[in-house]
């Protein structure tokens, strides 16, 4: 619900009720984690991101929690720790949309702009139809700012409009 529809705060409920009922569960603060990210508040975000890959070392999705981590850093402006997680999220999985995005979000804010266009040829690779609007559609990040930072970034390694 929050992703697509984009209800936050009926997801943010909903997920808070999750955890009352299961204070343990992996994946309620996963998804905690991708809701307080996406309305940005980066900072509780990566406390929950945190405490769901302690509960769930070896989850088959740790991609997805690397991704996070990695989105919420580079909204705290820490490229540099951003990109190490960007990396742990392709290794788990290479071909992960999200992840290629944030390790390109990551060398442009660190100005390397090169290997930023290498990473854009792969995420191109992966899915060629991958363009600045449609990217504007699947993200759901609600800071302008940081959509922004991230469009900029997506432009600046080479992405189509």
């Amino acid at each position: 619900m929050g992703n697509l529809a984009r209800d936050f705060e009926v997801a943010l409920a909903a997920n808070d009720r999750a955890l009352t009922l299961n204070p343990n569960s992996a994946t309620a603060y996963g998804n905690g984690g991708l809701i307080r990210l996406w309305m940005g508040d980066w900072r509780t975000a990566i406390d929950y991101i945190n405490k769901d890959m302690r509960l769930s070392p070896l989850d088959p999705g740790r991609g997805f929690a690397a991704t996070a981590m990695c989105n919420a850093l580079l909204h705290g402006n820490r490229p540099e720790e951003a990109l190490g997680w960007a990396h742990k999220g392709l290794h788990e999985m290479p071909t992960l949309l999200p992840a290629l995005r944030g390790l390109i979000v990551a060398l442009v804010e660190l100005d390397r702009l090169d290997e930023a266009r290498e990473v854009a040829l792969r995420l191109l690779a992966v899915d060629s139809k991958q363009t600045v609007t449609l990217i504007a559609q699947q993200i759901p990040f609600r800071d302008p700012t940081f959509r922004e930072k991230y469009f900029r970034a997506m432009r600046a390694a080479g992405i189509p409009e």
